[in-house]
């Protein structure tokens, strides 16, 4: 009975260095996949201000507040909303009279 413990056991222990072998494999790829994987850095560091990252009515309501008309144009440049051009279009009658 003994000799059939110590088969078992040995039978064991190789599977077990088999699969250490191959999870210390796999961590290393892990490793270097990750390390590869760089994030992209920002050229500017300050967030743009832009009516896209406000709520219609902030974004109104800041529109009101801007005195030229071109920082109206880059602070709505690309936005789509319908409320935010309409005031746009007013705001922007209002300056060139």
């Amino acid at each position: 009975m003994a000799k059939k413990k110590n088969k078992k056991k040995k039978k064991y222990e190789k599977k077990y260095k088999k699969l250490k072998s191959k999870y210390k494999k796999l961590k290393l790829k892990l490793k270097k996949k990750s390390s590869v994987k760089k994030t992209p850095k920002r050229k500017n560091k300050q967030l743009q201000d832009h009516s896209s990252n406000y709520n219609v009515n902030d974004a109104v309501a800041k529109l009101r507040k801007l005195k030229s008309v071109e920082t109206i144009n880059i602070f709505t440049k690309g936005d789509k909303r319908i409320t935010v051009l309409k005031a746009l279009k007013s705001r922007k009658n209002a300056l060139s009279k």
